[in-house]
């Protein structure tokens, strides 16, 4: 099994109280953080290209990055399983310049 390694954020003047975690996944950057216009205890996620500020369902940090991750896995999926219909989509186009490309 591969080590998850989030990197936590720490408030300026307080060094001890974690703001938001960010992990550099497949080329992409997963994070969990905190907004002003949600509860002060409420754990948001984002995703460059997959999603943003969604909120989390719980509270605490570690199980926020768990719930993050699978929040992620399933845009991963959902976002494979369009791009394979379009890909057979193209396939059964009935264009014979397009069995070279595929």
């Amino acid at each position: 099994m591969i080590a998850i390694d989030w990197e936590d954020k720490f408030k300026r003047h307080d060094s001890n109280e974690i703001v938001g975690s960010e992990l550099a996944i497949g080329g992409h950057r997963l994070s969990i953080h905190r907004h002003i216009y949600h509860e002060p205890d409420a754990w948001l996620s984002s995703c460059d290209g997959f999603f943003s500020q969604q909120k989390l369902s719980t509270k605490e940090l570690d199980e926020a990055k768990v719930e993050a991750l699978q929040l992620m896995q399933t845009e991963l999926r959902s976002r494979i399983e369009q791009d394979k219909a379009t890909l057979q989509e193209i396939s059964n186009m009935n264009n014979p310049r397009l069995d070279k490309v595929i």
